[in-house]
């Protein structure tokens, strides 16, 4: 997965894995809830902003986290802001998901969650799936800095 095409600088099995399970998932939706083509860009789209709203609450935290730093102390009451702005995406994130919404919609927020579990459940399996990634990402930066 971690592996760089030398043609692109890419993670291809990482974008091909990625394409193909969005293909399945779109296919085994549209099986069962007997939807359109054209719901398939509705579900994508729903799908994206939930997890976009997990990656900005992790933006939060991290903040909140650089601002917790011993460094940081006279500056405490700034935690003010990322606590509202947490409040703000949990808010948002709820209420696009409950009450569950009807057919495939009901299904959207736990695929989400799935998918944003998968790494962290594949990392407890193999751990030196850690290293195989990290090294990767120093081989990705190191490319960067020769062009």
């Amino acid at each position: 997965m971690g592996r760089i095409s030398a043609a692109s600088g890419t993670p291809r099995n990482a974008a091909v894995c990625i394409l193909l399970a969005a293909i399945i998932g779109y296919g085994a939706l549209r099986l069962v809830f007997h939807a359109s083509g054209s719901d398939a860009f509705f579900w994508g789209s729903t799908l994206g902003a939930l997890a976009l709203l997990v990656a900005y609450l992790l933006v939060v935290v991290s903040a909140a986290g650089a601002l917790m730093r011993p460094s940081g102390r006279e500056m405490r009451w700034l935690l003010f802001i990322p606590a509202l702005a947490a409040v703000a995406i949990a808010y948002t994130f709820w209420v696009n998901v409950y009450p569950p919404q009807p057919g495939a919609y009901r299904m959207i927020p736990w695929i989400v969650l799935i998918w944003l579990c998968a790494p962290i459940m594949a990392t407890l399996f193999d751990p030196r799936l850690i290293d195989l990634v990290a090294s990767g990402c120093l081989a990705v930066r190191a490319r960067l800095k020769e062009d």
